[in-house]
């Protein structure tokens, strides 16, 4: 009995890293839809009903979703279901319940149960099949010392369970699979058993005919999902080997093999469908179960009558160690339904499931990767590469891959042919005309059954960086310089002028002092009267190669400060300086103008006197500056010391937000009191 879930590796879509034609739907992209089931058993889809059935298993009821996964509704009664199989009409679902020992019948158009079928007191069916208007059974036999096999015909007045002995006796309750066109072979196999015991049966018979009696399949152990061909002729068993093993059903020899090897992770196959017309999909399995390693593809997909994949398929499942629900992979029309479980890790219950739907699983899926810089230099070539990848390998040596340039606002663009190497890669070098933002997208046509594919890389061609300095001599002027301003322009293509700016930052107005050409030596020199802080900037326009470059210089002019000192009554020279006269209880005024005009401003007055070989003295608190930019200084010399040396002098101080002139004070005026 399959009490637990082997697993599988996630069914996941190959994504490109730059660009890819999906095989594979929203569904998918988004990581699936979570289904609202606790447990998983089995997946049966009801086409004609648009409708999808879940065994749960445990104490959960079979539950009803459309094909998008959105839930319809949960079946009542149908606690503990495992196998389902639909009748050949699909107007009714058969369900084993293994923890009540009855086999019921549900109406797909009503959802509810119809009838129901007991086993013998302690025996549990676990799978179900129809062939021959009869509902076969894989059973545990009472006690769970063995499985076998019945069958119920639902079509009698009075309907009941019976064993078929010629069936022979199991290990276990067996797995079954029956021919979809309802010929009458039915195929019994032992899951959980290396040995992987296989038996075929014609069941239009009656009695019931051994086709093939019990025996290990060759290359085949563990049987782990079964399918019969349209007909009866073959079946396709998943087991533990690198394939999934086609067997003639009338004696079991191996016919052929749906390779299925997806890398280091997988042991082997264990999930197998067949479709109407004949398309096989198979899974594939991992170590574990739990493992994050899962490399390679993991559903591998045939066309009708063909052993060669025409897919393998890699699933990029939003989580991480996702993998696959034994036996739950389905054909829905031209798509490819399974169920993917994710432990959470959380709680008693960790696993959570989604629905996993992969369009056109024929369509041999495509990846392009694009490379190239994001931006270059005018002039310089530019290096594209990139790999062409199918889901099934590399693309033959030698494939084609066209990759235009175009130029954003052009309607101008290039093509070039490449071809790829055995491994897949392509190369080109090209040198864009000129500067601009350039797409190169290169392109994969397809081919029959393979998708085509596209990938895009945008580069900017920048001009080049002309070599432009400005240079002033000094940095810090007094008032009212003369400043000689030279610009040096190094190689351009074709412009040589320049233009000189000046900016006097004691306002906001910029003004062009010269635009001309520069000299052989690349030189433009021009002269500047600034009487306040300057920003001086050349500017190149750029030409065809060059960009446009420009380049400032900031020079800082001093204010200009003057004392003049009076109120003496003479003077003369000491210790090399002027003093100044003064008789006792005189007054010494002193005025001081600034230039440029900065009324308003603060100016502030130093005064010391030389006592015991030093000068000491103190400064007077911000004065204003008068409209003229003048302020005149008072000071009375009653009560000072007769004799000894005294110096004044004025300092203009600009306010923090000014950026006219930088502070300046005068010289010293030096006096003395007799």
């Amino acid at each position: 009995m399959r009490k637990l879930m082997r697993l599988v590796v996630v069914l996941v879509a190959g994504v490109g890293l730059v660009a890819v034609v999906p095989a594979v739907s929203a569904l998918a992209d988004s990581g699936g839809t979570l289904l609202p089931i606790s447990g998983f058993q089995q997946m049966v889809a009801d086409t004609a009903d648009s409708q999808l059935f879940f065994s749960q298993g445990g104490s959960g009821g079979i539950v009803v979703t459309n094909l998008s996964g959105s839930i319809v509704t949960t079946i009542v009664n149908t606690t503990d279901a495992t196998g389902m199989a639909l009748s050949s009409d699909g107007s009714t679902l058969y369900a084993a319940l293994d923890g009540s020992g009855e086999v019921v019948a549900i109406s797909t158009a009503s959802l509810e149960v119809t009838a129901t079928y007991s086993l013998p007191s302690g025996d549990q069916p676990e799978y179900v099949a129809v062939q021959s208007g009869l509902v076969w059974i894989g059973y545990d036999s009472s006690g769970g010392t063995s499985g076998a096999i019945g069958e119920v015909d639902p079509s009698s007045s009075s309907p009941a369970f019976t064993t078929e002995t010629s069936m022979g006796t199991w290990l276990s309750a067996p797995e079954l699979a029956a021919d979809p066109s309802d010929d009458g072979v039915l195929v019994a196999g032992q899951p959980d058993n290396s040995a992987g015991q296989v038996a075929t049966f014609n069941t239009a018979a009656s009695p019931v005919t051994v086709l093939a009696p019990a025996a290990a399949p060759s290359d085949c152990g563990f049987v782990n999902s079964m399918a019969v061909t349209a007909g009866g002729a073959s079946v396709v068993i998943a087991c533990s080997g690198d394939a999934a093993e086609i067997y003639s059903t009338a004696d079991l020899s191996l016919t052929g093999s749906y390779l299925a090897d997806g890398g280091p992770d997988e042991t082997g196959t264990n999930a197998v469908a067949i479709d109407a017309s004949g398309d096989v999909a198979v899974g594939t399995a991992t170590i574990s179960g739990t493992g994050t390693d899962l490399s390679g593809p993991d559903l591998y997909t045939y066309a009708a009558g063909s052993t060669t994949a025409a897919n393998a398929l890699t699933l990029n499942s939003t989580y991480s160690g996702s993998v696959l629900a034994a036996g739950s992979v389905a054909w829905v029309g031209s798509a490819v339904y399974g169920v993917v479980t994710y432990n959470t890790g959380v709680g008693t219950d960790p696993y959570q499931y989604y629905l996993q739907v992969i369009d056109q699983p024929l369509v041999t899926q495509t990846s392009l990767t694009l490379t190239a810089p994001s931006s270059v230099y005018i002039g310089k070539s530019v290096a594209v590469s990139g790999t062409l990848s199918l889901s099934t390998g590399a693309p033959p040596a030698g494939t084609p891959v066209t990759i235009t340039r175009t130029e954003q606002g052009s309607t101008a663009s290039s093509t070039f042919t490449v071809t790829t190497s055995a491994s897949g890669t392509f190369s080109l070098t090209d040198v864009p005309p000129g500067p601009g933002t350039f797409t190169y997208t290169a392109s994969y046509a397809g081919a029959q059954g393979i998708a085509p594919a596209t990938a895009a890389r945008t580069v900017t061609v920048m001009k080049l960086v002309p070599s432009l300095t400005l240079s002033t001599g000094h940095t810090t002027f007094s008032y009212k310089p003369t400043v000689r301003v030279t610009a040096h322009l190094g190689a351009t293509y074709s412009v040589r002028t320049v233009a000189i700016y000046a900016h006097d930052l004691s306002g906001t107005k910029t003004v062009l002092i010269r635009r001309a050409k520069v000299n052989s030596k690349g030189d433009l020199t021009v002269s500047y009267a600034a009487p306040h802080n300057t920003t001086f900037t050349v500017v190149f326009p750029g030409d065809a190669r060059y960009a446009e470059r420009s380049v400032s210089r900031t020079i800082y002019v001093r204010a200009a400060v003057s004392q003049h000192v009076t109120g003496e009554y003479g003077t003369e020279h000491r210790s090399g300086h002027l003093y100044y006269l003064f008789g006792r209880n005189k007054t010494l005024d002193s005025k001081l103008t600034v230039a440029p005009n900065q009324r308003g401003q603060c100016v502030k007055f130093e005064l010391e006197i030389y006592y015991d070989g030093a000068w000491s003295g103190a400064t007077t608190g911000c004065a204003k500056l008068s409209t003229s930019s003048t302020i005149l200084l008072k000071l009375s010399l009653r009560g000072g010391a007769v004799g000894l040396p005294y110096r004044l002098r004025g300092e203009f101080v600009p306010a923090s937000s000014d950026h006219a002139n930088l502070a300046a004070d005068t010289t010293w005026a030096y006096f003395l009191i007799e």
